[in-house]
């Protein structure tokens, strides 16, 4: 079987610091899933206010510069493992991506009704456009490789497949993108992740949304929301983030069922357009009714003054973090 591309692995490993620190900067967006989207500019929240002087725009190309680095490192050394390997600029296409899909544009209804919740409308809905024309440097030369030596270049790449599907082995046992990775950043950023401060910081997030979400104000404005969905016909859900979260696992279930090897190397599956129907409807009535209740505004206002609470109590931890982050030189 011949892989599509190498391009997704390399895109979720190559960015997985940038992700982590978005999600410091915006962590109302990375824990309050659905209560995230609706129509009109949002206010930013008290956290992602705090962490805002750590991820300005000149951190962008700083990351990109230092990401490029690492191409070519790996450059390097898989041509010391007897592979070619082209240096992927990802920069041109981020860049693009956040110019081709503004923020608000996921938060309209007219995008609701064309993709849904993004889950399983992605499987055959159009790409943005920076994505549709990027190109994989080498996928052409992966292509050109056996069955076995394909599998040769990923280890060399990526180091051994992990047993354990959700945990990130050490640098060092991930080839010639881990070493890349230390020799272009070190081993403190790795060292940063897997901190005191970190493990500290996610616990008291993982404390501040089961109390978001768990506040009475909260519950009553998802029961109204529950109503109104009820109304429209989608009875069963309590919160917009179980009917996004229930189109994420139908989809994942999607994927995990379908049978790669009976598909022609260049045959892309066929989507589920009962799937889609539904997440489409779903997430239109969603919108509708975050709309009808006031959804967005009732959680803001529950969400910020909890952040603020948040800050004042966790000051001194909060501080530590971003000194912790600083010294690395993320």
């Amino acid at each position: 079987m011949t892989p599509r591309t190498s391009a997704p692995r390399s895109t979720l490993r190559l960015t997985g610091a940038a992700v982590i620190a978005a999600c410091l900067a915006l962590v109302g967006a990375c824990s309050g899933g659905g209560k995230g989207k609706s129509t009109g500019e949002q206010e930013e929240s008290p956290l992602s206010a705090y962490f805002s002087d750590l991820f300005g725009e000149q951190d962008l190309a700083k990351a990109n510069a230092k990401q490029l680095q690492a191409e070519e490192a790996v450059a390097r050394c898989m041509a010391e493992e007897g592979f070619e390997y082209t240096p992927v600029d990802y920069s041109a296409l981020s860049e693009t991506l956040e110019e081709s899909t503004p923020e608000d544009d996921t938060r309209s209804r007219e995008w609701a009704e064309k993709n849904g919740y993004g889950y399983s409308i992605a499987i055959d809905g159009e790409e943005p456009e920076g994505l549709a024309e990027f190109t994989d440097p080498n996928s052409d030369y992966i292509n050109s490789l056996t069955e076995s030596e394909q599998i040769a270049y990923y280890e060399a790449l990526y180091g051994p497949s992990s047993e354990a599907e959700f945990e990130t082995p050490p640098l060092s046992e991930q080839g010639c993108y881990g070493a890349a990775q230390s020799e272009v950043h070190g081993d403190g950023s790795e060292a940063f992740y897997e901190s005191e401060e970190v493990d500290a910081f996610n616990e008291a997030i993982t404390a501040l949304e089961e109390e978001i979400s768990g506040d009475p104000r909260q519950a009553k404005i998802d029961a109204a929301w529950a109503s109104c969905m009820a109304d429209a016909g989608m009875d069963g859900y309590a919160s917009p983030d179980e009917a996004s979260e229930d189109f994420a696992n139908r989809t994942n279930a999607f994927w995990e069922t379908l049978d790669w090897e009976a598909l022609g190397p260049d045959e892309q599956p066929e989507p589920d357009p009962d799937l889609q129907k539904a997440e489409r409807a779903t997430a239109v009535a969603d919108f509708d009714c975050k709309e009808k209740v006031g959804y967005q505004a009732a959680h803001d206002k529950i969400r910020f003054a909890k952040e603020s609470e948040f800050i004042k109590t966790h000051q001194a931890e909060l501080e530590a973090l971003k000194d912790a982050y600083r010294k690395v030189g993320l």
